[in-house]
């Protein structure tokens, strides 16, 4: 639960830094909306992050969907990008971490939910 929840925050800490990459290399409007939905993803990412530390059940959904995304994106750029295998190994990780057993006893599944 602790490892998908650190890569999750992980990879909202890198979309921080792409948005303020992306701001940075060419100052525009147009770079500055990009900044801005990376910055916002970067925020669904840091919340959905602490909601599974704190073993609230509604996190998973957004942790898995958010891992599987970056896992398709990622891959895709691996055949001219070799690097991009490492995240995307990450993007596995997170989500195999989440879908594990102990994930799910940990957060209370089959019990009444209390948040």
């Amino acid at each position: 639960m602790l490892l998908a929840a650190g890569l999750t925050g992980l990879f909202a800490a890198g979309m921080v830094v792409m948005g303020v990459l992306s701001v940075a290399s060419h100052p525009n409007p147009i770079t500055f909306g990009i900044g801005a939905v990376l910055w916002l993803w970067a925020a669904v990412l840091a919340w959905a992050a602490r909601g599974m530390a704190l073993g609230r059940r509604w996190s998973r959904g957004p942790v898995v969907a958010a891992g599987l995304l970056h896992l398709a994106s990622f891959a895709n750029f691996v055949p001219s990008q070799p690097l991009a295998a490492l995240p995307a190994a990450l993007a596995a990780v997170t989500v195999a971490g989440a879908l594990w057993p102990s994930t799910t006893a940990a957060l209370r599944f089959g019990r009444a939910a209390e948040d």
